[in-house]
């Protein structure tokens, strides 16, 4: 499962955070795509959708759907998480109840298939709102995706720009479903529009603690801070971390600066950086202990946009430390490049225990 929110600084700055957890190894890419790349959206094994052409630079977080697929052919790459050199911000995130539009045969060709709106939209829009208008008229089809043991293309998607505009993209029921976004998070299922309506039940979220009552005549006070966040759900669920993301986004405090923010945005996804282990999902739900087989998701990376400054910063599951990555300075770069993450950083930092030896 995945959880994507956003923050404000004291001007008004947006950034964005995104945790990626999966139960296994997956071969993600981080890779940049410049302007001018030409792609095809395939449809079925045999028939094409639309061609577009960049007119935006993009770094992003990519995967191949396809086993057989070259991971160097950025035809192959499919964005799950990325930024554009205008701060348009894009996330795809696990929805099991996809339920996208009936393919027709003689619609394919001005089709889209819904894997590739990372790169239909990194690459051609700068806004959310372009980027809406743009799927007012676009028809998608949610395609089956063979790396998810999928007949279908199970992801939601959320876009965000640096005005601290968002919409969330959903194919429910059939349906095409655009919703905006007010208050900057996505989790995965129920559908987003529950999410919101499941809020109501949340109009006491605080971040003021209440330190002391009575009962009767016995008076109780609190050993030390931090009681306002007990009514934070505690499951790692979706719903669950719908609520704890909206909580974080809303009262962290704004940072003065860009970096402060930044600073601030990552301790925040701290809070939703799972280990191996601590939630086991039991292949026999009749044996359901920890001892058993059974899959534990644990966060494989997580990445944080700086969506005016146009920065991105992303971590593994085996650092410390996040690589930053600016694309003012990938500008210049008119060719597509690509690393296997996961290979290329990990690993604990360098020792700075020299530094202490010559003080």
């Amino acid at each position: 499962m995945c959880t994507s929110l956003s923050i404000l600084d004291a001007l008004g700055s947006t950034y964005v955070g995104r945790t990626m957890e999966f139960a296994g190894a997956l071969p993600w890419q981080l890779s940049y795509f410049p302007k001018g790349l030409k792609f095809t959206s395939a449809i079925t094994n045999k028939e094409n959708g639309i061609s577009y052409q960049t007119s935006q630079g993009f770094i992003s977080i990519t995967l191949t759907t396809d086993a057989s697929a070259n991971q160097s052919n950025y035809q192959d790459l499919k964005v799950v998480q990325g930024l554009n050199e205008a701060g348009l911000n894009f996330g795809a995130n696990s929805f099991p109840l996809t339920q996208g539009l009936t393919i027709e045969e003689d619609k394919i060709p001005t089709s889209l298939a819904f894997i590739d709106i990372g790169t239909w939209a990194l690459g051609q829009f700068k806004t959310v709102a372009e980027v809406k208008a743009a799927l007012s008229h676009q028809l998608i089809y949610c395609t089956p995706l063979a790396t998810l043991q999928s007949n279908t293309t199970p992801l939601h998607c959320v876009f965000y720009d640096p005005t601290g505009a968002s919409i969330v993209v959903e194919y429910f029921q059939g349906k095409q479903c655009i919703y905006d976004n007010p208050v900057g998070v996505m989790t995965n299922g129920p559908e987003f529009a529950w999410h919101l309506t499941n809020l109501n039940n949340y109009t006491n979220l605080s971040n003021i603690d209440c330190n002391q009552t009575s009962f009767g005549t016995l008076q109780v006070k609190q050993p030390d801070s931090g009681i306002a966040t007990s009514v934070i759900p505690s499951p790692n669920t979706s719903v669950g971390r719908f609520i704890k993301s909206v909580y974080y986004s809303q009262f962290a405090l704004k940072a003065k600066t860009p970096d402060e923010a930044v600073y601030m945005l990552s301790h925040i996804m701290n809070n939703f950086d799972r280990p191996l282990n601590i939630t086991v999902d039991p292949q026999d739900p009749n044996n359901p202990s920890p001892e058993g087989k059974g899959d534990s998701e644990f966060t494989v990376w997580t990445a944080l946009s700086d969506l005016s400054r146009r920065k991105f910063f992303v971590r593994s599951y085996l650092e410390l430390n996040y690589q930053q990555f600016d694309l003012d300075e990938l500008s210049n770069v008119t060719d597509f490049k690509t690393i296997p993450y996961m290979s290329k950083y990990q690993g604990l930092s360098s020792s700075d225990s020299q530094v202490l030896v010559n003080a």
